[in-house]
């Protein structure tokens, strides 16, 4: 690849090529009667001998200038997404971590819980360096209170789901054959786990759910 100073042909004097300023003047690409038409007027304005094998040769640095535009426009573009790269990673990472499956009431759904975690773990894996790293530590500052908020439900779902399978522990060895799990609910809640008797039964249920389904 040439370097930058060999791709910009004005570049001494930082002014727009005549082709760029033609096109610019039409706003759509020429045709070679067009060109001729334009190289013709330009020679004529400066009183330039303009020979076939000139016009040739103009006809030629426009189609070379083209290409040359081509490659200027794929190079910056390659640049500007590599130099965003870090910061559309983080971002992408950042969302994915502000949005985990929390209901109104904080409760989080296992089944999204786990699918969450699991595109996490492959989004860092992927896509997080340094430099992505860098720019979700920004993005962390600028939202300390959201960051706050989630850190502190998925803090609870952690816990609750401590106290869950503490229900499940205890029911498994003390819920015998024609116990009600209603009362079962009533022995727990409040005194095996500091949780309450609603949200013992709902554990409960899906204990005797989980059992059925083991021992079948």
């Amino acid at each position: 690849m040439q370097e930058d100073e060999e791709l910009d042909y004005d570049d001494e004097y930082d002014e727009p090529m005549f082709w760029d300023v033609v096109e610019e003047r039409y706003d759509r690409p020429l045709s070679e009667h067009e060109w001729r038409a334009e190289i013709r007027e330009s020679y004529a304005s400066e009183y330039l001998e303009l020979t076939e094998d000139k016009m040739l040769e103009e006809l030629q640095a426009q189609k070379d200038w083209l290409v040359l535009k081509g490659e200027i426009a794929a190079r910056d573009a390659a640049r500007k997404i590599e130099t965003e790269r870090p910061t559309i990673k983080a971002i992408e990472f950042w969302d994915m971590m502000m949005c985990p499956p929390i209901e109104d009431d904080d409760s989080v759904d296992e089944v999204k819980y786990e699918s969450w975690v699991q595109s996490i773990n492959e989004h860092i894996r992927t896509s997080i360096d340094m430099d992505a790293m860098i720019e979700v530590i920004r993005l962390h500052s600028e939202s300390e209170v959201k960051v706050k908020a989630i850190r502190n439900a998925l803090k609870r779902h952690t816990e609750n789901h401590a106290l869950r399978d503490e229900v499940y522990s205890w029911a498994d060895t003390n819920i015998k054959q024609g116990k009600s799990l209603d009362d079962a609910a009533s022995d727990i809640a409040g005194k095996v786990v500091p949780l309450k008797w609603r949200t013992v039964r709902g554990h409960l249920t899906k204990w005797k759910k989980l059992r059925s389904a083991s021992t079948q």
